[in-house]
């Protein structure tokens, strides 16, 4: 999986797929980056005698609300098609999920969205 995930990055990082400002889940970017980056636009700001203001949002969930539909036509889009466009169906649709309390296990259910989450393809594909 570590191949797919190294192949997948390595293509959009060299087609300049992702944004520019996105940190998370990208190689040579991290957390502190963006609280740079953020930091330099508020100082710009107070510098140029300008308003700052922010807004934090809290994603909880995020990866869980994925369209799968989606995330294959944004590939195709980005040039992702084909065999490889089924791979990624492949390992995205018929999964199923379960729930255990105690010793208890709910019935499977069939997943429609969202992105493994501790697997290696989850993150990028979230950010995608």
């Amino acid at each position: 999986m570590w191949w797919t995930f190294y192949i997948l990055h390595l293509y959009l990082e060299q087609n300049k797929v992702l944004y520019s400002h996105q940190y998370g889940f990208r190689w040579n970017h991290s957390s502190t980056h963006a609280l740079i980056h953020a930091t330099e636009l508020i100082r710009e700001a107070c510098d140029s005698g300008k308003y700052a203001s922010t807004v934090y949002l809290d994603l909880r969930k995020a990866f869980d609300t994925v369209n799968h539909e989606i995330l294959f036509k944004k590939l195709k889009h980005y040039g992702i098609g084909g065999i490889e466009n089924n791979w990624f169906k492949s390992f995205l649709q018929g999964r199923t999920q379960s729930t255990k309390i105690s010793s208890y296990f709910s019935s499977l259910l069939t997943v429609f969205y969202g992105v493994p989450q501790g697997s290696v393809l989850g993150p990028l594909l979230f950010i995608i």
